[in-house]
C-alpha cells in the first residue's frame, strides 16, 4: 500500500486499517470505504464501495 501511494504520488492522507478499528468508528461496514473529513476533524460524508468521479467530486464537495 505505501509503495502504491508513494507511485501515484498521493498528496492527501491515508490510512492502512488492518484492525478494523478506524472503519468500525466510522460506521464502516466492508471494503472499500472512503471517508471525508472538514478541516476541523470532522467526518463529512463517506463513499462505500468503489470511488467513481462522481462520488469523489460530491466528497470533495462537502469538504470545500
Amino acid at each position: 500500500a505505501e509503495r502504491f501511494v508513494a507511485e501515484q504520488q498521493v498528496v492527501f492522507t491515508t490510512i492502512l486499517d488492518l484492525d478494523g478499528m478506524v472503519a468500525a468508528a466510522v460506521g464502516g461496514r466492508g471494503l472499500p470505504i472512503t471517508v471525508a473529513f472538514d478541516r476541523d476533524g470532522t467526518m463529512v460524508g463517506r463513499v462505500f464501495g468503489e470511488l467513481t468521479e462522481d462520488s469523489l467530486d460530491g466528497l470533495l464537495r462537502l469538504v470545500r
